[in-house]
């Protein structure tokens, strides 16, 4: 599919279509979430964007959470791609607070990385970093990782971190991500 988004479009608008002649919501929620990836990985941030917005409006009247969850993400890609960066930040905002009952720490951890993009171009750098090291350390935890563009991990530790001393753990709250020993800032971001 994502090799080849112009064979697949023809497949998805199939059942796209399909779905709509059953009137089965979730499956038109599936085939419009798929229309806008497809969308998105061609290139057409415009049409993608009119697919998520409509998959979001499903999922908003019949109550499927997880999948709203995900195309505020989705929209939130769109937004950056459209360099939105605050609009971005309100999505994946919605984002996070409706996953708190709904979905795993994988799905978070991903949302923080949007999050902490949009952030990131927003000038606040030392916010980014905390949101990338929430991340990193949530997905460790789970004996999961992720790739930075760079391929390089980044490590986010106390203001003792030029000592080699052992980085403290970040956890979520309301405002996002923040250093267990505190919110006063000093914290140590590095790359290895």
């Amino acid at each position: 599919m994502q090799r080849e988004p112009e064979a697949a479009m023809p497949i998805a608008e199939a059942s796209l279509a399909m779905f709509r002649a059953m009137n089965h919501q979730p499956g038109i929620a599936q085939a419009l979430n798929v229309i806008g990836e497809l969308a998105r990985i061609g290139g057409d941030d415009d049409r993608a964007k009119r697919a998520y917005e409509e998959c979001l409006a499903v999922c908003q009247q019949t109550g499927e959470a997880l999948r709203t969850c995900y195309n505020l993400v989705n929209l939130a890609y769109v937004a950056q791609h459209e360099e939105d960066h605050e609009r971005a930040l309100d999505l994946v905002r919605q984002a996070l607070q409706l996953s708190r009952d709904t979905i795993d720490t994988r799905d978070i951890a991903s949302f923080l990385v949007t999050f902490a993009g949009s952030i990131a171009v927003l000038g606040q750098l030392q916010r980014a970093a905390q949101l990338l090291g929430a991340s990193e350390i949530a997905l460790e935890r789970m004996e999961l990782s992720i790739n930075l563009p760079t391929g390089r991990r980044l490590i986010v530790s106390s203001p003792k971190c030029a000592s080699g001393s052992t980085p403290q753990p970040f956890r979520l709250l309301d405002g996002g991500a923040r250093n267990d020993a505190g919110a006063g800032g000093g914290e140590c971001v590095r790359a290895r």
